[in-house]
């Protein structure tokens, strides 16, 4: 079987931040390819929303 380098198989992490906006705690998360570019930004009042 071949090794194939496809975005489908990458390894992708979704590192979570915790960010002050006017005062109240918000969550950042990233989803990060697996050489480290940003593919999306989220932001939550809540982490588990």
């Amino acid at each position: 079987m071949k090794n194939i380098h496809h975005p489908r198989y990458a390894r992708h992490r979704f590192p979570a931040d915790v960010i002050s906006i006017a005062g109240r705690k918000h969550w950042l998360w990233r989803a990060m390819a697996q050489y480290g570019t940003v593919l999306d930004i989220l932001v939550q009042s809540r982490r588990n929303a």
